[in-house]
């Protein structure tokens, strides 16, 4: 029976074990973080910048804009499933965040995030951005360094979005559960260079064979390299940081879309005044299913137009956008007596 248990267990905790040793010292972390700085600032010079960021419908830019990050390791191209279509209507941005895309060299990290977010606003917005209306969207594990980002500058953004499955609240400290956990065990293997390649490779064999219009194929699949090695690297940032917490002070509308099953939603709840709430079935881990592209777009631009009618300088933070649990786009309007005394 023991032989049997072990024979069970034994590779399993082998792996436990490996997965302990890569986790990086102390002094390995310093090192990556001292180039990652440095590598960053570099990335970020001169013309540089125009590298990491794709900017649509520059002739709405007087309507407002919408900021699209993708998720942790995505490249910016993911979101060209909604810069697409928003930006007929608005000028969109899709920005790569470090540690994806075009800055998969950069090591992870919430300060290199903001970094990256407040270098793209000030070369693109200029120096009227102050009377520019900017809705932040983020999606998956990017949720985390958009919530970094609005603490840190509440007044830069006039809304934020945070939709996908893995919109999550990371501030509890358990130790046991953090370390012991099925699912910090498989997030080990993102560190190891066979596995990412294995798991890019079925993300790019579903996208093949999916119902995927062939012309946005043909744009996606080429470029689609997800960077999973810097998912572990991205869940260590976050552990323990109450991001959610620290939105107690947002007092902007905030649009949440994900499965109605999430404890991120109650979180959420309890730190903002009556945010808008949506729930979006079968959405993927890594982008948006084809199928719910154009129920998640309505969402995104139906919060937009709303926006864009709200005054420009904040008052009461009781007067956010109403909740509701389902309804098109255009329900997300808010139906008040009246005059809309909304926040910028």
């Amino acid at each position: 029976i023991s032989l049997i248990a072990f024979g069970f267990f034994g590779p399993f905790l082998v792996l436990f074990i490996l997965n302990i040793c890569l986790v990086p010292s102390r002094r390995e972390t310093l090192r990556e973080n001292f180039f990652g700085d440095a590598l960053l600032e570099e990335l970020l010079s001169g013309q540089h910048i125009y590298e990491h960021f794709d900017s649509y419908g520059e002739h709405n830019k007087s309507k407002g804009t919408i900021v699209f990050l993708s998720g942790v390791g995505a490249p910016r191209i993911v979101s060209l499933i909604h810069t697409d279509q928003l930006s007929l209507e608005y000028r969109t941005l899709a920005i790569d965040l470090p540690g994806s895309g075009s800055l998969a060299a950069v090591s992870y990290s919430l300060q290199r995030c903001e970094r990256v977010l407040s270098e793209v606003f000030d070369r693109v917005l200029g120096p009227n951005r102050s009377n520019i209306k900017i809705l932040l969207c983020a999606y998956g594990g990017a949720s985390d360094a958009a919530m970094y980002f609005v603490e840190k500058n509440p007044n830069r953004i006039s809304g934020l979005v945070l939709y996908g499955p893995t919109v999550d609240d990371k501030s509890t400290l358990n130790p046991c559960s953090y370390f012991c956990s099925c699912h910090n065990f498989f997030l080990g293997f993102y560190r190891m260079n066979w596995f990412c390649y294995l798991k890019n490779l079925i993300v790019l064999r579903y996208i093949r064979h999916s119902n995927i219009p062939e012309d946005v194929k043909d744009i996606l699949v080429p470029n689609l390299e997800f960077n999973m090695s810097t998912i572990p690297v991205w869940n260590r940032e976050v552990y323990g940081v109450d991001l959610v917490g620290q939105l107690n002070s947002y007092n902007k509308p905030l649009l949440l879309v994900t499965n109605k099953e999430s404890k991120f939603i109650n979180r959420v709840l309890e730190s903002i005044s009556n945010p808008t709430i949506r729930g979006l079935s079968h959405i993927g881990d890594a982008f948006v299913p084809y199928r719910e592209w154009e129920r998640c777009n309505g969402y995104i631009i139906g919060f937009a137009r709303t926006l864009q009618s709200l005054p420009v300088e904040p008052r009461n933070r009781s007067a956010s956008l109403a909740s509701q649990e389902e309804g098109s786009s255009q329900g997300l309007h808010p139906k008040v007596k009246r005059p809309y005394r909304g926040l910028d």
